[in-house]
């Protein structure tokens, strides 16, 4: 059960309210730490990113709004978000069956080391489909493919590699700024099989 507790609208009702807080938990000297260091930097920040994260093209114009792409200097928090949420999108698309198993059972592989010799960051993303789930996963990659408007030319794990990393680097470099100071390489392999590599592209948003 929540519940909630309305403050008066007076300025001097709402300031006794706002010492009576401070008395049941800060000092007034801790208080105000905790305003401007929680509630003002930590709190308002996640805030920020987490509303940055889901921005996308206007459904009218199919523009991108003027903030995107989002550089890691610029909003760092806002730019793990999206980094993160885009290379599980594909999950979004999975549902569970009856028995509540997933055809996609791993997560991705990050592989993340700092180059010195060009100051960048550079993270290696690696994916695996089973050719026993290929069924499935063209049913998947379909229904992927027709919310985009578009169509599953190969019907085998290739294929479906081509439409799911294709879809994820799309994505991926229209909204944060990718290929400079943090570089981001997208692998999908078959079976975990490296010689079986389906997908490898390297991520760049345009300058």
């Amino acid at each position: 059960m929540i519940s909630l507790i309305a403050f008066p609208a007076n300025s001097s009702s709402l300031s006794n309210a706002k010492s009576e807080a401070r008395r049941d938990f800060f000092t007034g000297s801790q208080f105000n730490k905790y305003a401007e260091y929680v509630l003002e930097q930590d709190i308002a920040r996640a805030a920020l990113a987490i509303s940055l994260h889901a921005l996308g093209k206007d459904r009218k114009t199919k523009a991108l709004p003027k903030v995107l792409p989002i550089g890691f200097d610029e909003f760092p928090l806002s730019f793990l978000l999206v980094l993160s949420d885009e290379l599980q999108e594909y999950l979004r698309w999975e549902g569970t069956s009856v028995r509540r198993q997933l055809t996609l059972h791993c997560h991705p592989q990050l592989e993340t080391k700092y180059d010195a010799s060009d100051d960048a960051v550079r993270i290696t993303v690696s994916f695996s489909l089973e050719s026993e789930n290929r069924e499935a996963l063209v049913a998947q990659a379909k229904r992927m493919a027709a919310h985009k408007g578009d169509k599953l030319t190969d019907e085998n794990i290739s294929g479906v590699a081509d439409l799911i990393g294709g879809q994820i680097k799309k994505s991926l470099e229209g909204k944060i700024k990718l290929g400079q100071n943090l570089k981001v390489k997208l692998n999908i392999y078959e079976d975990w099989d490296q010689g079986k590599t389906r997908y490898s592209k390297d991520l760049g948003s345009p300058a």
